[in-house]
């Protein structure tokens, strides 16, 4: 555990699952080198008194160089009270007690068409929480990272004694009928 998460993330209960995820330098390079082609275009805009240039240089240099700082890392923590995804600033808190079913989606499988998503990292697997309001959550990673994630779901609502109307083991009818339903309405 990070100071971050000490400060932020601290007495939420045992921790389950904990997942930090940060951009690739690679990523994170062409981001930066984009902002500073802006700042140094707006800076020539400055001083050879071009004022759109200078405008769009410096408007779109120093928010893109902000997006590494701020996006650069996705934090995933479960423990036996929450699930708290943290993209940057913000992100999704679910109360474990909240979450009616889960389901497991293949590369090749939708889901559910209004959907929150998130993508931890590259991979097309994802994890659709169905949540007791109506919120569809769907997290999007590697096969790995959404097995162990709905796992430590599992676990978390086993650990808190709470149990749900529906079973958190993946609801492939579901899905299943939902893929269904899309496809027909595509058809229309």
């Amino acid at each position: 555990m990070d100071e971050y998460e000490k400060k932020h993330f601290a007495g939420q209960g045992r921790v389950l699952l904990r997942d930090k995820v940060a951009m690739s330098r690679g990523a994170a390079g062409a981001v930066v080198l984009t902002g500073v082609g802006f700042l140094l275009a707006g800076v020539a805009g400055l001083i050879s008194a071009i004022p759109p240039l200078a405008m769009i240089g410096l408007s779109f240099g120093l928010p893109i160089l902000g997006i590494v700082p701020v996006f650069g890392v996705v934090r995933l923590l479960v423990t036996e009270h929450e699930l708290r995804l943290q993209v940057g600033v913000g992100g999704p808190r679910v109360a474990i007690d909240e979450i009616e079913r889960m389901a497991l989606l293949a590369p090749t499988e939708r889901g559910a068409r209004k959907a929150r998503e998130y993508a931890l990292k590259d991979g097309h697997h994802a994890l659709e929480l169905h949540l007791r309001d109506g919120t569809v959550v769907r997290i999007r990673s590697t096969e790995e990272r959404v097995e162990r994630l709905a796992a430590a779901l599992r676990e978390a609502r086993n650990a808190s004694g709470v149990r749900a109307r529906v079973a958190l083991e993946p609801d492939v009818a579901t899905v299943e009928a939902e893929g269904q339903e899309a496809k027909k309405q595509r058809a229309r």
